[in-house]
């Protein structure tokens, strides 16, 4: 009986401990059901498709495996942690979606000047490529977009009427 349970005991040793699981935070609430709201506001199709592509994901990482999410995926959580950090949009539109979906290298350094909503745009890989800005105007409120539009804007306001930092806001160095 003993050589049984010493074999169970070394047998046991070798397999991978699951993760013991915490209980949710009040935060981790607050995100998941923001990111609910933001599937509810989605295409029908492409909040599916975020749905089982997050099965995947979650299956993935409970049993230790590495998975690479989509870039449609990694805007839903940047778009949610941005709204519970500055309040920016909650929605995904459907054309913006399409432009994730097809297009799996995005970066969202671009960002509306008025509502902070990042938008995707394709970093030239190579020096001989050009970037790709796929909107000029934000599709949620007509505002400008830019680089770091939001965040220059707003320190623009905050630096009103002070002396500090003249000059040394992006694009503004002498």
């Amino acid at each position: 009986m003993r050589s049984i349970a010493s074999r169970l005991t070394r047998i046991e040793a070798c397999l991978p401990r699951r993760p013991v699981r915490r209980p949710l935070s009040d935060a981790d609430v607050q995100c998941w059901d923001a990111f609910e709201s933001l599937l509810r506001k989605m295409d029908p199709d492409h909040a599916n498709l975020l749905k089982g592509e997050l099965k995947l994901w979650a299956g993935a990482r409970h049993r230790g495996i590495r998975f690479e999410i989509s870039s449609l995926l990694f805007a839903a959580f940047k778009i949610v942690k941005r709204h519970l950090e500055k309040g920016t949009p909650l929605v995904i539109p459907a054309e913006l979606a399409m432009i994730y979906i097809s297009n799996p290298d995005l970066d969202s350094w671009y960002e509306c000047e008025d509502c902070g909503y990042e938008l995707p745009v394709r970093r030239a890989r190579q020096p001989e490529q050009e970037q790709t800005i796929y909107f000029a105007r934000c599709p949620l409120c007509d505002g400008q977009v830019s680089w770091c539009g939001f965040l220059v804007k707003q320190s623009r306001k905050n630096l009103e009427g002070t002396n500090e930092g003249d000059g040394m806001l992006a694009g503004e160095i002498r």
